[in-house]
């Protein structure tokens, strides 16, 4: 196994305790250097930008790897538990390790692999998490794509204007997609913008392979919209959106649906700034981005106020209606 560049340069954050992972043990040059000599790896920082020099390591050491392998290179292996050990959070000010561990496993999750305590002292080692709910089969369709997606991920890739919604969904909450939908539509984007597999017109024609087509989706002028309920989080197609997502594009925005909620968040997609689907305040900003990336000039206030207001309404009856039943 290899790890793509993303989930490298966030280990290399996390390693220098840099913003987000600022609860990680903030290291300098020389502990940088002596967290990798700790290692018995021969690396001594450079004096260039730590996390972009943690990063050239990593890489190296991730090019060794076996791609058919279900565990990363050994090396990237011993630095992660490393880096989770507990001897590194000991009388050191503002850090948690409970984080660390849960912000490591948000990307080892893609993976499936899983950071776990070992044992009463805490240890750390990296073992493979499938989730029950979840036959191997399905993971191997879903692994296929990501490969598939991160093959093709290598390199810079240029900027690109956004050019389509993808709504990443289970099919269980079509009620509420087909609601937000409407709202899209009522904000400006054109139907043929929307990729909706749940709904006739916006998904997949009749014959078509439907892995080949989210891989086709999913690029650098896509937005994707997490439509996140605890059914998202048991379909195993949406586990794989989630890590094309992280893999190939660049604008995603998770909108928690209740009674699911933020910290029941899992995966990559927990570090993004997330909006709940029935505030105002929330939608208010969700058009603005939209508005902002498809150069939409945003409708009179009067007017998306009152289909806003409408969108809540309906979408507020469907919880409740849910949670009765």
């Amino acid at each position: 196994m290899r790890f793509n560049s993303s989930a490298l340069g966030n280990f290399a954050s996390m390693i220098c305790g840099d913003f987000p992972f600022n609860h990680f043990p903030y290291r300098t040059s020389a502990k940088l250097t002596s967290f990798f000599h700790y290692l018995n790896l021969d690396y001594s920082h450079d004096g260039s930008t730590r996390k972009y020099w943690v990063e050239s390591v990593l890489s190296d050491l991730n090019n060794n790897g076996d791609k058919d392998s279900p565990l990363p290179y050994k090396s990237i292996e011993t630095v992660l538990m490393s880096l989770l050990h507990p001897e590194n959070f000991l009388f050191v000010d503002g850090v948690n390790r409970e984080q660390a561990i849960q912000d490591v496993n948000s990307i080892l999750s893609i993976y499936n692999l899983e950071a776990r305590e070992q044992g009463a002292n805490g240890q750390i080692q990296l073992v493979a998490a499938i989730p029950e709910t979840i036959s191997i089969d399905e993971i191997k369709g879903a692994q296929q794509v990501f490969q598939s997606l991160d093959n093709n991920s290598k390199g810079v890739r240029a900027s690109m204007s956004i050019k389509k919604i993808f709504i990443s969904h289970s099919s269980e909450d079509v009620d509420v997609v087909t609601e937000l939908v409407n709202l899209l539509e009522n904000m400006g984007v054109n139907s043929h913008q929307i990729f909706c597999s749940s709904l006739d017109g916006y998904g997949i024609p009749l014959g078509e392979n439907f892995l080949d087509r989210i891989k086709n989706e999913l690029n650098d002028e896509v937005m994707v919209l997490f439509l996140l309920t605890e059914s998202f989080f048991k379909s195993p197609i949406c586990m794989c959106e989630m890590g094309a997502t992280w893999v190939q594009a660049k604008h995603h925005i998770p909108i928690v649906v209740p009674p699911f909620v933020f910290n029941d968040i899992r995966g990559v997609i927990q570090l993004s700034q997330g909006i709940k689907i029935n505030e105002s305040g929330n939608l208010n900003n969700l058009l603005t981005e939209i508005c902002d990336k498809f150069q939409l000039q945003q409708p009179a206030f009067n007017t998306w106020e009152r289909k806003r207001n409408r969108f809540i309404e309906d979408i507020t009856r469907y919880i409740t209606q849910k949670t009765i039943d």
